[in-house]
């Protein structure tokens, strides 16, 4: 009971010093300090939930209400402050989970990996810009035109387990490189690529690069409870060690006015398996959407893109499951996407991505992101929406949300009051399985099992 009153005493700090800052940023000596209104815009995936006040680099958001985790209800308190002054921005996600007779979950605050878990994030620079450094929560990682590492995401386990990545970037023209690491702790997976500009003149913005990613130990599976930190190798003989090699060329080709185009070609190799060729454009049209259009053509024991956005969820049989793909292969892929600054900045974000073969055995895969921010409705409600749905047989399957072939998060929230909303919100993400055994060969268990929740929360933006 005395560590909870000291966590609950530490969050009243926290919350009185962010409000503090926030409202001395607020006032015209620190405006002009900070150099201005936009310093206060977060990038897509910084500081979602905080509100950040307009003209403030400072974002505050909180929350009170119910989770569930492993088919406990505790009473969970959530703070969430921001900081984003363009080039640098952090923020951190601190949890309280109180069970019914007042103690605080196990595993939270035990630890100081877990304790480090409560940065969101930690980030330097963007993406694309001559450096760019992140750390903690991965979204939407890719490296080069995502041909091997595409959309990863490492918060399919939240808000049970939080998992600390790192993305690494330095472009210093006539050479750079891409570096990407799942979670810190274990480092069981990491991806380098290295890339060069070899010419002058016309060819000048050509580029060749050479990838490496791996996973290093298939079996290394997140689990739940009170070591869900103590990350380690898994020590397992049936694990395997997935290796893939890539080169790439990329030319931007030159702007049709309203049309700006990259043209790429990659090759990867999965080693002691298949490999795959894509072609494709990406780039901007009419100054409104970045857009994707990919062709693939790939042999037998090989998937485009190996590491998505549902990787962590299938890692233990997605190796194996190469042998299943018996004939080569074409595929495609379609993909928008833009952050909208209609009345504020990046108040409506859209993505949408379709990858599909034309072989019937290998099922469409769609993700979708939607962010409306209350600004635009009223300034009173707030949607949103990532959603990630792959083995598409017929077009009602998109809707249904069950197995381990989706993931998603709905957010929607009314403002009841100033700085004061009412959020409802279901998210299904995974758990560990404590039915699999993975020394049962027989077993149609997987490690991992669907939890869906559904929270009805009081958020305060500030």
């Amino acid at each position: 009971m005395r560590k909870s009153l000291i966590l609950a005493v530490a969050f009243l700090c926290v919350f009185s010093a962010f409000i503090y800052a926030q409202e001395a940023a607020d006032t015209p000596q620190a405006a002009q300090t900070t150099g201005g209104a936009d310093s206060a815009a977060q990038t897509k995936g910084d500081g979602s939930s905080a509100g950040g006040t307009k003209g403030s680099p400072f974002g505050l958001g909180a929350l009170i209400g119910a989770a569930t985790f492993d088919g406990d209800t505790f009473t969970q308190i959530v703070l969430s402050p921001d900081l984003d002054l363009g080039i640098f921005g952090i923020g951190l996600d601190l949890n309280l989970e109180f069970s019914s007779d007042g103690k605080i979950r196990e595993g939270e605050w035990d630890s100081w990996q877990a304790i480090l878990s409560k940065i969101s994030y930690l980030r330097v620079g963007h993406k694309g810009e001559k450096f760019y450094m992140r750390f903690g929560s991965l979204r939407s990682a890719s490296l080069g035109h995502g041909t091997i590492i595409d959309r990863f995401d490492n918060t399919v386990f939240m808000p049970d387990v939080r998992l600390l990545g790192l993305q690494l970037d330095a472009d210093f023209g006539a050479v750079g490189f891409e570096t990407f690491t799942s979670n810190i702790f274990s480092f069981d997976m990491f991806a380098g690529r290295v890339y060069v500009r070899p010419f002058s003149g016309l060819f000048r913005n050509l580029h060749v690069g050479f990838t490496y990613a791996g996973d290093f130990d298939t079996k290394n599976l997140v689990t739940s409870g009170k070591d869900k930190y103590k990350f380690s190798r898994s020590g397992d003989e049936d694990s395997k060690k997935v290796s893939i090699l890539g080169a790439d060329l990329g030319l931007p080709l030159p702007s049709l006015g309203i049309l700006t185009w990259l043209l790429y070609a990659d090759f990867a190799q999965i080693l002691d398996q298949g490999n795959g060729f894509a072609a494709g454009l990406t780039g901007e049209v009419a100054f409104i959407l970045n857009w994707k259009l990919e062709f693939t053509r790939n042999s037998a024991n090989y998937i485009s893109s190996y590491f998505d956005s549902l990787y962590l969820i299938q890692r233990d049989t997605k190796f194996q499951s190469l042998a299943d793909i018996t004939d080569p292969y074409s595929g495609w892929l379609f993909r928008v996407w833009q952050d909208f600054s209609i009345i504020g900045k990046n108040d409506l974000t859209v993505s949408l991505q379709i990858r599909d073969s034309f072989q019937d055995d290998l099922k469409p895969i769609l993700s979708f992101d939607l962010h409306l921010d209350r600004k635009l409705l009223f300034d009173r409600v707030e949607i949103d929406l990532n959603y990630t749905k792959a083995n598409i047989e017929k077009f009602g399957n998109i809707f249904q949300i069950e197995g381990l072939d989706t993931f998603v998060t709905l957010s929607f929230g009314y403002m009841i009051a100033e700085n004061v909303m009412i959020a409802i919100i279901y998210t299904k993400t995974f758990i560990e399985n404590e039915a699999y055994d993975p020394t049962d060969s027989t077993s149609k268990e997987s490690p991992y099992k669907g939890q869906d929740a559904i929270m009805v929360q009081t958020q305060l933006k500030f």
